[in-house]
């Protein structure tokens, strides 16, 4: 076993023990009761997906209904899923990875994921791959945005996809191309329902992949003919669902998301949804000898789901994060966020809530994309309290409370993140895409 394996399983052995902590630490399960969800019976039904799996994992069960409806269902993947090393290199039996080994295994979880479908019902299911780098989706929001800097990606020794059934098999590893496929996917017909990862998903991929999704669909917001229901599913969480393995308990969202102004929904399953779902989870093959536990977990009597809505900066704009729900933030209570306000007034101002006094050794970060005639514009601010004012802006601290200014220039949408750092992430906010009528 080489060093750098020795380190990953230490440092993952260190974390394991500080998130079970965490957890031990989290607010208990409350009585939820969420509304029924009421499935469409016919229209256009895209499902975009980060990795192969994750629409058996937060959907099967619906996905095994809506085939026996009117409903014409497309599957959107934005990776491949190649970059899963552990699994990689169970399945290769060494750690000395190759290029085409990666990119074989991206291939295997395409034909994972459309046997799954077929045991859901779907004979010939519809599925369109992008062929974006498996984590490092954020990398295309933040410093790989521009087509001018590719991401390199160094498990397939690519800035652009290999994959040769790639939508674009000439796409680079950008966020201007991932933008530009999303918008042409979107085009390809009416869509009724679209269903998209919750911003509040924990994984980075799945985090970066709502933004890029939202952008699509409020950037092609005047050339679509109609706008779609959005419903977002959730996937990873800390250790939610917390039980491994299928279980009769009902599906409920983690308790740091029980108390949000959300619109969770639940659909019930029927015993034959749940065996077809079981027989799909089964098909991942690649991911069980790692993860089964986990994807099992998923196998309850129901599937939860949340109603979104645009976020749309009138006077002003207030956003729920979850908090305590991991080791750093239940003890670095400064710096885990509580809320945050948006509203403009020559300026976007920025009013973060935390638990407590934000600590002044620690690095507020603020990440910004900024979209005005037709064009986005990252802007990016690190360690503000010191490069802030350099701006033109400002920051003031006051007790539990940051409250920012940025001078600009209106814009018609703007992603925004914020991140609180020490020598690891604290806490870390959904990429929220906001728009400026």
């Amino acid at each position: 076993m080489n060093r750098r394996r020795v380190a990953v399983i230490i440092l993952l052995s260190l974390t394991l023990i500080a998130v079970g902590v965490g957890f031990a630490m989290a607010p208990r399960e409350k009585e939820f009761n969420p509304v029924p969800f009421s499935p469409p019976d016919h229209g256009n039904v895209l499902f975009i997906l980060p990795h192969p799996d994750d629409e058996v994992i937060s959907a099967g069960g619906l996905i095994s209904y809506l085939q026996q409806t009117d409903c014409h269902l497309t599957f959107l993947y934005l990776t491949n899923g190649e970059n899963f090393e552990w699994a990689l290199e169970e399945e290769e039996g060494s750690n000395l990875l190759k290029p085409e080994e990666y990119l074989r295994f991206g291939y295997e979880r395409q034909r994972e994921t459309k046997k799954a479908l077929q045991d859901l019902g779907l004979s010939n299911p519809e599925m369109i791959f992008l062929g974006y780098p498996d984590r490092s989706l954020t990398a295309l929001l933040r410093e790989n945005w521009s087509k001018d800097s590719p991401f390199f990606s160094k498990p397939l020794q690519a800035n652009r996809t290999p994959f040769s059934n790639s939508f674009d098999p000439e796409a680079l590893f950008s966020g201007e191309s991932l933008l530009e496929d999303l918008l042409k996917v979107l085009s390809l017909r009416t869509w009724d329902f679209v269903f998209l990862p919750s911003p509040y998903d924990s994984h980075p991929d799945h985090r970066a992949g709502a933004a890029f999704i939202r952008m699509a669909l409020n950037q092609g917001k005047g050339y679509f003919p109609k706008e779609p229901v959005l419903v977002s599913y959730l996937v990873h969480r800390g250790n939610w669902p917390g039980q491994k393995g299928k279980s009769s308990s009902l599906l409920i969202p983690p308790p740091t998301l029980q108390d949000q102004a959300l619109s969770w929904v639940s659909f019930p399953l029927s015993a034959e949804s749940i065996s077809k779902k079981d027989s799909a989870l089964k098909e991942y093959k690649s991911q069980l000898r790692i993860l089964s536990g986990y994807l099992f977990s998923f196998l309850r009597p129901n599937e939860i789901f949340c109603l979104e809505k645009e976020m749309v900066v009138l006077s002003n704009l207030t956003v729920l994060e979850p908090s305590g729900d991991t080791f750093w933030r239940t003890i670095f209570r400064g710096a885990d966020f509580k809320s945050l306000s948006f509203s403009w007034q020559n300026g976007l101002k920025l009013k973060i809530e935390t638990l407590g006094s934000f600590p002044s050794s620690f690095d507020l970060e603020i990440h910004i994309l900024f979209f005005k005639n037709g064009l986005w514009t990252p802007i990016f601010f690190k360690d503000s309290f010191h490069n802030l004012p350099k701006s033109g802006g400002e920051i003031k601290r006051s007790g539990k409370e940051i409250q920012v200014f940025l001078p600009m220039e209106r814009p018609e949408l703007m992603v925004l993140e914020v991140s609180s750092r020490f020598w690891v992430n604290i806490d870390r906010s959904a990429c929220w895409v906001l728009s400026f009528p």
